[in-house]
């Protein structure tokens, strides 16, 4: 014994079943079939990082400034005779 709901044969939903089935993409040969990622420059992807991602900025500030301390640091320990 079977189970129908409907009194009709079952058929897809209407317009799903003449959609045409879309051509797998191209891929460049020895990936695998992954696609490659877009590339970009390395200045590009640290301003993208830097701009977009929450609390970069401050974070390079931060850096920024620790670096400029450091620096200065070291120039003015040099400059004293021991």
């Amino acid at each position: 014994m079977t189970f129908r709901s409907g009194t009709g044969p079952r058929t897809a939903p209407p317009g799903t079943a003449t959609l045409p089935v879309p051509a797998p993409a191209p891929t460049t040969p020895g990936t695998g079939g992954r696609e490659l990622p877009r590339r970009r420059g390395v200045v590009a992807e640290f301003v993208d990082l830097a701009v977009h991602y929450p609390g970069m900025l401050l974070a390079l500030a931060g850096t920024l400034l620790l670096v400029l301390v450091t620096v200065t640091s070291v120039r003015r320990a040099r400059r004293r005779p021991r």
